[in-house]
């Protein structure tokens, strides 16, 4: 049997479960989407002899990116924020991506659908993390003007 077609047994059981029909495109990628928040691509890798499960976790912006990065990271440490799964740069979309793959082969339908349910969890548990580091950083901050004391001090007089 192929990855292909294994993963399309999976998703088959997936849809089972949910009531939804998903299905593999030409590619053997299939787009499974929750409350218009989360999408989560279930694709199958035949030469690797794997599937991936990949999700975009938080977009990039300009303001905040290294803060947003350092963090993402400090969670994929050893895997304990990520539920044992990969975050990765996505260059072209300029985003954050988990994922998680697995051979075919040692996997039935009852481990796909647990291993799913638990990359959905790390996914819906991310996005909002990551997004308020996002917020908080690329937030405008306040200033003030200096103070008199503030001027005399740089050896400045205000008159």
């Amino acid at each position: 049997m192929t990855v292909r077609d294994s993963l399309q047994q999976f998703l088959d059981a997936l849809g089972a479960q949910t009531g939804a029909r998903f299905a593999l495109d030409a590619r053997g990628a299939a787009c499974i989407r929750f409350n218009d928040t989360v999408e989560i691509v279930a694709e199958a890798q035949e030469q690797l002899g794997l599937f991936f499960l990949h999700a975009p976790v938080c977009s990039l912006e300009p303001a905040g990116r290294v803060e947003v990065i350092e963090h993402a990271f400090s969670l994929a440490l050893f895997g304990l924020g990520t539920g044992g799964c990969v975050i990765g740069y996505d260059r072209p979309g300029d985003r954050l991506v988990l994922s998680a793959s697995r051979p075919c082969g040692r996997m039935d339908a009852a481990d796909f659908i647990n291993l799913f349910g638990h990359f959905l969890e790390v996914v819906v548990r991310l996005k909002p993390a990551l997004a308020e580091v996002q917020r908080r950083f690329s937030a405008p901050k306040a200033t003030s003007a200096p103070s008199a004391e503030a001027g005399a001090e740089a050896g400045m007089v205000r008159v």
